[in-house]
C-alpha cells in the first residue's frame, strides 16, 4: 500500500513538474514574441524601400567602385526599369545582354531570373520567394560572394523546370551590416507573407539581432555565415550552414597540440565583440586549461585599440606586441580577429615575420583572414594556419566547356558550376550561401511531393521534422548537408596553411592555401 501511495505522489510530482515548465517554456516565449513586437515598432521610411530590390532597382553589388563598365550599367538599369513598369519579357533581355557584356554578375542575375519568373507567372507558372539579406556595397566583394552562391542555386533550379512549375523568387536585401537596419528587415519581412524564409546576413552580431524576430514570427531563417555558438539551439527556425566557433577553435587547439606540439600560446583577440571573445574561449576549452591544468600557457592581449591614433606608426606598434607575447614565453599566436579589425592582424603577422629566426607560429582565425589581401603578404604569411568551412580545392575543368547558360555537362560539381557561370573561382562564402538555399529548396520539394500547402510553418516543420531525423538531406558544395538538434550544421572544418606555389597557385603571389592533409610542410 505504502508502494502504491509512493508511485501516486511520484507520478503526481512529475505532472506537476511538467505542468510548471510548460508554463516557463510558454512564458518564455510569450516574452520573445512581445520582445520581437516592440522591436518592429518604428516608421518605416523610403530608406527601408531603396535597400530592397527584386529587379526594379540597381543595388549596386556587381560593380566595384573602380570598375566602370558603361554598357553594363546601361544594360543593367535600362533592366531595372522595365522590371519596375512590369514590362518583364523586355526586362530580362536587358539583363540578359549586361550578364553577356560581364558575367560575374549575381546581382543581376538574381533579377534576369526573376524576370523570367514574373514573366512566366503571367502565363499561370507559380512560384515561392525567399529573402537574401547582405551588406551591400559597404562590403562589395563579400556582398557579390554570397549572392553568387544564391544567385547559381536560383540558376540550377530554374534550368532544372523549377519544383512541378514553381520557380524561386530572390528578393534581395541590404543590411549595411548594422543591427538597427538587420532588425528592420527582419521586421518588414515578419509582415509580407510572400517570403517564405529568409537567409543571409554577414557578422554574427547583426545575425543575432535578427533572429529574434524571425524565431518570435516563426519564419525559417538559415544563417549561412555567422559562426557564433549563440546561434546553437536558439529556436525551432534558426539554422545554419557554416562551422561554429566551437567546432574551429577545437581545430585549432587540435593542431597546436598534435602537429606543433606547443604549449605556449599568446591569444590576441578584440574584446567586446564575440566572435572575437569566443574563438578565445573554446579554444581554451579544446585545450582543457582550468585552475588544475597547467599543461598549457595562455598570454592573453586585447588589441581592440591597438592601432588607433597611431597609424603612422602601425610597425612599431605591431612590433611591440609581438614582443610583449614573446616576454611570456610565447611559442605560438591566435589571431581572433573579428572582420573590422583584419587588416591590423595582418599588420600582426608582418611584424611577427620580420624576426626570422624568433618568428613564432600563427594560427587563426574562422574565415576573416582567408583572403587574396592575406596571399599578397606573401612570405610573410606563411606557415599561417586558417580553421575553414569549405575550400577550393579541385581539379578544374576548362572554362571554354561552358556553355552559353553557364554550365559544364562534364563537371556538374559545385565549383566547376561556379567556374563556368562567373568566370572564375567562389569562395566558401559563396558556398555557404549556396548550401542554405538549397536545403530551402529541398524543403519545398518535399512538401510539394506530399501534396501539402507552402508556407513559413510548413517550411520549418518540414526542416525539424525530416531533416533532423536523416530522413532527407540537401546536396550542397559539400554533399550532404544534415543537422544537429540544435540546428547547427554537421560539417568538421577543414584547415588551410599559407604555403608557396609557385606557377602552380592560384593567386598571382604565387601563394595558395593548403589543405592541412596534402601539405608539404605538415609531417
Amino acid at each position: 500500500m505504502n508502494r502504491r501511495i509512493f508511485i501516486l505522489v511520484l507520478i503526481g510530482l512529475i505532472l506537476t513538474f511538467s505542468s510548471l515548465l510548460s508554463r516557463i517554456l510558454d512564458l518564455f516565449n510569450d516574452r520573445s514574441v512581445i520582445k520581437a513586437k516592440l522591436i518592429c515598432q518604428f516608421d518605416k521610411n523610403s530608406e527601408l524601400e531603396k535597400s530592397i530590390s527584386y529587379g526594379e532597382k540597381n543595388l549596386n553589388i556587381d560593380l566595384s567602385e573602380s570598375d566602370k563598365n558603361v554598357t553594363f550599367t546601361e544594360h543593367k538599369e535600362t533592366g531595372n526599369q522595365l522590371f519596375l513598369s512590369g514590362e518583364y519579357n523586355k526586362a530580362f533581355n536587358e539583363f540578359k545582354k549586361a550578364l553577356i557584356v560581364k558575367r560575374n554578375a549575381p546581382e543581376t542575375s538574381i533579377y534576369y531570373y526573376n524576370s523570367l519568373i514574373n514573366n512566366d507567372i503571367i502565363k499561370n507558372q507559380n512560384s515561392f520567394t525567399v529573402a537574401v539579406i547582405v551588406p551591400g556595397k559597404y562590403k562589395q566583394i563579400d556582398s557579390k560572394s554570397m549572392l553568387q552562391g544564391f544567385a547559381q542555386a536560383q540558376q540550377e533550379l530554374y534550368e532544372a523546370g523549377g519544383i512541378n512549375g514553381k520557380y524561386l523568387k530572390i528578393a534581395i536585401f541590404i543590411d549595411n551590416d548594422k543591427r538597427e537596419k538587420a532588425q528592420q528587415i527582419a521586421c518588414y519581412i515578419a509582415e509580407d507573407s510572400n517570403i517564405l524564409a529568409v537567409t543571409g546576413h554577414w557578422t554574427s552580431d547583426v545575425s543575432l539581432a535578427a533572429v529574434p524576430i524571425y524565431n518570435a514570427n516563426k519564419i525559417l531563417y538559415i544563417s549561412p555565415i555567422s559562426t557564433t555558438i549563440k546561434l546553437s539551439g536558439y529556436g525551432d527556425y534558426i539554422y545554419r550552414t557554416n562551422i561554429t566557433n566551437k567546432s574551429g577553435s577545437a581545430n585549432l587547439a587540435n593542431y597546436m597540440k598534435t602537429k606543433l606540439q606547443k604549449t605556449k600560446v599568446a591569444i590576441f583577440y578584440v574584446k567586446g565583440v564575440s566572435y572575437s571573445e569566443e574563438i578565445r574561449s573554446e579554444f581554451k576549452k579544446a585545450l582543457g586549461v582550468n585552475i588544475f591544468n597547467k599543461t598549457y600557457k595562455i598570454a592573453e592581449f586585447d588589441y581592440q585599440h591597438l592601432f588607433e591614433d597611431v597609424e603612422s606608426k602601425a610597425d612599431e606598434v605591431a612590433q611591440e606586441f609581438i614582443a610583449k607575447a614573446k616576454n611570456k614565453g610565447a611559442e605560438v599566436i591566435l589571431l581572433a580577429t573579428d572582420n573590422a579589425r583584419a587588416e591590423v592582424a595582418r599588420q600582426i603577422i608582418q611584424a611577427n615575420a620580420a624576426n626570422n629566426n624568433e618568428k613564432l607560429e600563427i594560427i587563426g582565425d574562422l574565415a576573416n583572414l582567408y583572403q587574396s589581401s592575406t596571399l599578397d603578404l606573401k612570405k610573410d604569411a606563411e606557415g599561417l594556419v586558417l580553421a575553414v568551412s569549405w575550400h577550393n580545392n579541385i581539379d578544374r575543368c576548362e572554362k571554354s566547356d561552358c556553355d552559353s547558360n553557364g554550365a559544364n555537362q562534364n563537371c556538374s560539381d559545385f565549383p566547376n558550376k561556379a567556374v563556368c557561370l562567373w568566370g572564375g573561382d567562389v569562395n566558401f562564402k559563396a558556398a555557404m550561401c549556396y548550401d542554405a538555399m538549397k536545403v530551402i529548396i529541398e524543403a519545398i520539394k518535399k512538401i510539394e511531393a506530399e501534396n501539402k500547402e507552402i508556407d513559413r510553418q510548413q517550411i520549418a516543420k518540414e526542416l525539424k521534422n525530416n531533416f533532423l531525423k536523416n530522413n532527407f538531406s540537401a546536396k550542397g558544395a559539400l554533399g550532404e548537408i544534415t543537422f544537429s538538434s540544435n540546428g547547427d550544421r554537421k560539417l568538421k572544418p577543414y584547415l588551410v596553411k599559407v604555403e608557396y606555389k609557385g606557377n602552380e597557385a592560384q593567386h598571382e603571389s604565387g601563394y595558395d592555401f593548403v589543405p592541412i592533409e596534402s601539405s608539404s610542410s605538415v609531417n
